[in-house]
Order: structure tokens, then sequence, then C-alpha cells
């Protein structure tokens, strides 16, 4: 019995390396944004993630990502992916109130930012098209998961110059681990047999609620009159990077 299950398990090897043709590590350097559900920015108060996206003021330390990636190609095109993303997670909990709706004159904008340094897991696999001389599309499937270290929960209140209002707001986290489904292409250009270069762009998808937003505007001369802001986080983000690649050929 030991002899066939040895005998057995040299014959599955052996077939699993005749199938193998190379494996590959790399780097890769890009940016991600956030994409969270708002489910409702009242008069439009509560758009400060768009101005924070275009804000130049360390702009690639919050939105910038670095990864680590190895995989290996089997026979039929099929290629196996692991990747190592080091990436920022931000919350913005703000409000800007136009000109002509601030007592006094003026622009009113306030509130808090702040950002974690999140660690991404994440396991791929793909299929290598070529399209053309040395140029390849590999769509991929990601499975990842993530992990935050969240702040406490909490409910805070602010009052606006003048005294004319007051902007409420409050936090509240959910769990600290997240699950993804996601996709990402990649276009791989080859100039050697041993080098790519990596142009990749995808989506990963949350599947559960880490944390939501609460936000509240409210005039002292017009108390009943309130505008509200909700967002909800899944982690969700787009990203997009170009990196390289160094592929070890199995002879």
């Amino acid at each position: 019995m030991k002899i066939l299950l040895i005998t057995l398990i040299l014959i599955m090897s052996g077939r699993l390396y005749a199938q193998f043709d190379n494996f590959y590590f790399g780097v890769d350097f890009g940016l991600i944004r956030d994409i969270n559900q708002v489910v409702s920015n009242d008069n439009d108060y509560f758009s400060c993630w768009n101005n924070c996206w275009s804000d130049q003021d360390g702009f690639f330390s919050r939105n910038g990502s670095f990864s680590l990636f190895a995989g290996f190609e089997i026979s039929d095109n099929m290629i196996f992916e692991i990747n190592f993303v080091r990436q920022t997670e931000n919350v913005s909990i703000q409000y800007l109130l136009p000109l002509n709706v601030v007592s006094g004159g003026g622009i009113s904008g306030s509130g808090i930012r702040f950002s974690n340094t999140l660690l991404k897991w994440t396991a791929g696999v793909g299929r290598k098209i070529s399209i053309g001389n040395e140029l390849n599309y590999i769509p991929f499937f990601q499975l990842s998961t993530i992990y935050t270290d969240n702040l406490s929960s909490g409910i805070f209140f602010t009052e606006g110059p003048n005294s004319s209002f007051r902007h409420n707001f409050s936090m509240r986290y959910f769990n600290e681990n997240q699950i993804f489904l996601g996709f990402k292409n990649t276009l791989q250009w080859k100039p050697s047999s041993r080098w790519s270069i990596n142009l990749q762009l995808g989506y990963a998808q949350g599947l559960s609620k880490i944390y939501e937003i609460h936000q509240e505007i409210q005039f002292f001369d017009d108390p009943e009159n309130i505008s509200k802001g909700h967002t909800i986080s899944r982690l969700s983000h787009i990203f997009a990077s170009l990196g390289t690649s160094y592929i070890f050929k199995k002879n």
C-alpha cells in the first residue's frame, strides 16, 4: 500500500511539473481611490471626498499604493498569483457651506480627516491572451482580505463661526476585517524573455459594511431645516498601477 501511494504521488507530481511553465515575482506602484456608498448628501454640503481627492497636499501618501506579487503559469496559459498591497484608508468627515448660506459672508468648512495604513492580501487566477508581438492581456479574478485597526465610534458636534450653525456628526464601526471580490486587468509587454512591464487596472468590492458616517448641518435661525449627509464604507476601491516583473523559466 505504501509503495502504491508513493508511486501515485510521484506520478501526480510529475504531471504537475510537466504542466508548469514558469514563475515570476514583481513590484508595482499605483493609485487607489475609495468608492463609498453615498446614501444622502443634502445640498451637496458633504461632498468633500471630491475636494480631498483633488487635494495636492500629500496626494500620493494618501492615495498611493505599493504592491509585491508572485505567480506561476502553467502550460495552458492559466496564471495563479498572490499579491501583498500596502494602501491607505482615508476617512473624511467634513462639510463645506457655500457663500450664499453662511451668515456674515465667506465660505465656511470644517470637520476632521484621518487615514490608516492597510495591508491587503490577494489571491487571483487569470488567463494570458496574446494580442500582439510580445504583448499580452491578462484578466484576473481576485479574492482579497484586509484588516484595519479601527478607531472607536463616537458622536460629536461643533458650532460654526458666529454661532450661526451647528455641525453634528457620528461615526460607527461595525468590524475590522473585510473580504473583497474583484478583478484586475493586466496589459503586459515583454521586452525580453526574462522581464515584463505591467500596466494594471482593477476594482475590489467589499462584501460587508466597515463603517458609516452621519452628518447634520443645523442653522440656529431655522432649526427645523436640517441638512443631512450619510456615507457607508465597505472599503471598495478602484486601482491603477504600473510595475515590472522578473520571470524564471523552468528550463
